[in-house]
């Protein structure tokens, strides 16, 4: 009679072959999908800097809000930069790569990423050209003339903050700030004396930072704005300690911080839905910042 493998030793062998099977095929696979990955990323630079034939990837700065950097050739000649930035849109992450000329003027957007998960017919509208043509041959500073999408204004804002984003890297290398030794400058904030309704402020050559507390549903909500000169919000920062988690404590969220960076106008940003109270508050204090002039 023969013997028979027991079920346990079978199901290993079964388990050890299908093991190797499949380290087989994900070896074989994963250089295909790098190569892939890598095509697409290329694809994305060349369509927000067509002017280039070649990048070469530039070392990141210290402290750099973005996530990579190309320096755009033709030939021997630089012709731009592109920059990759990550926000998060009201589906998830969303990839922003940027494009600027050395003239420092918008020469692209491309939007997705991977992980793009945003609404079709509202936040994935931030994908046609019909947006990212906005951006197209203007300088940053002028984004807050761009609207965003009806509908999506949170996918629009994010996409915003991060081309603003990648754009002030991309500047930073054109036109480097020399250091200073503490005298008024771009690279400096100046306090300013108290004013009404104003818990702070501070100016620079390139604007000012004011400072503001409101009352939100569950205590006081402090909310820092910086604004370029030409009026335009190019960072900020919430501070909500005492809001409900999951309803007013999602003020303090990046998704939806990013859907005031690049505008003028607070009342453009949509409150959040079962927080209206916490993030009207934080849209009147971010009014009220934008309306000081110090």
């Amino acid at each position: 009679m023969k013997k028979q493998l027991p079920a346990w030793a079978a199901l290993c062998i079964i388990a050890l072959i299908a093991g190797l099977l499949l380290g087989i095929t994900n070896e074989a696979t994963a250089e295909k999908i790098a190569g892939q990955t890598a095509l697409k990323a290329d694809e994305a630079r060349q369509s927000v800097l067509p002017g280039a034939t070649l990048f070469e990837p530039l070392q990141l700065e210290e402290g750099a809000n973005v996530k990579e950097c190309y320096a755009g050739m033709n030939g021997e000649t630089l012709v731009g930069y592109t920059a990759l930035t990550t926000v998060t849109g009201y589906g998830g992450e969303i990839d922003v790569v940027t494009g600027l000329n050395t003239d420092g003027v918008i020469t692209g957007i491309n939007v997705g990423g991977a992980g793009f998960a945003e609404t079709p017919g509202l936040g994935a509208k931030t994908r046609d050209a019909a947006f990212t043509g906005r951006f197209l041959n203007i300088a940053p500073a002028d984004m807050g003339a761009i609207d965003n999408v009806t509908g999506a204004t949170i996918s629009s804002g994010a996409v915003k903050s991060g081309v603003s984003r990648g754009a002030d890297y991309i500047l930073g290398l054109i036109s480097p700030k020399e250091e200073t030794d503490g005298e008024d400058g771009d690279a400096n904030l100046i306090e300013q004396p108290p004013a009404d309704g104003i818990d702070a402020w501070w100016k620079s050559d390139q604007g000012r930072v004011v400072q503001v507390s409101t009352l939100g549903f569950g205590g006081t909500i402090t909310v820092t704005v910086a604004i370029d000169n030409d009026g335009v919000i190019t960072n900020l920062e919430i501070s909500a300690p005492n809001e409900t988690p999951g309803l007013g404590a999602l003020v303090t969220e990046s998704r939806f911080i990013d859907t005031f960076i690049g505008v003028s106008d607070a009342s453009a940003v949509d409150t959040i839905a079962g927080a209206t109270i916490s993030s009207g508050a934080v849209k009147d204090a971010v009014h009220t910042a934008l309306e000081f002039q110090g």
